[in-house]
């Protein structure tokens, strides 16, 4: 079986028990809800968890704050096996991402993401001298400022030491958020970039 490796966007996604509406959600109302439910979030948990529980052995490459968030988030994870927090990193730059999500019956879900420390996850990040893998995964660029910015710069060099290791790169992408800086990058310019060192691109609508 092929070993791979799935690096990027890591975060731990907090969803309260809530059977009310979005319209409930009022300055000065208290909405009491239930137990709150921690899962994976991020290409990285998603991913990795999802592969081992295929029984493959991942390698995830994320990065996680120095502070409780981080500490559930390696907890979440490795659930599905210790190995999986091998590579999973800690930094002082800001906290550990998270997402809260609303989930109301019979509505679409709202997210409240904090992107944390993935805003500083870059090449330097992933340790290519201890890692080997045929495939090389990274998600989400739309959600880490070091990798949309500069054009992909960070990526682009991510990708041309995957494949000078001989790895099959592939990218996983998110629809940014219009209101903030990531979407006002000028995405086809960024794609036109990391695109020619990307292998597998299978983008969502």
């Amino acid at each position: 079986m092929p070993c791979i490796i799935v690096a990027g966007h890591t975060c731990v996604d907090l969803i309260p028990q809530w059977n009310g509406k979005f319209e409930d959600i009022k300055p000065g109302y208290l909405i009491v809800t239930g137990q709150m439910q921690f899962s994976t979030g991020g290409a990285v948990p998603n991913t990795g968890v999802d592969l081992k529980r295929l029984g493959l052995d991942p390698i995830l490459i994320g990065k996680i704050g120095n502070d409780l968030i981080g500490k559930i988030t390696l907890d979440v994870i490795s659930r599905d096996g210790k190995d999986l927090i091998k590579y999973i990193s800690t930094g002082t730059e800001a906290g550990s991402s998270y997402t809260l999500v609303l989930s109301p019956p019979n509505s679409d879900r709202a997210f409240l993401h904090y992107p944390g420390v993935n805003d500083t996850f870059c090449a330097k990040d992933i340790p290519f001298d201890q890692i080997e893998g045929q495939i090389f995964h990274f998600g989400y660029p739309p959600v880490m400022k070091r990798i949309y910015e500069n054009d992909g710069a960070e990526l682009v060099k991510i990708f041309k030491s995957a494949h000078d290791r001989k790895m099959i790169t592939s990218l996983d992408m998110t629809m940014p958020d219009p209101n903030s800086e990531s979407g006002r990058i000028d995405w086809k310019r960024f794609l036109s970039n990391v695109l020619p060192y990307t292998d597998i691109f299978l983008p969502s609508l």
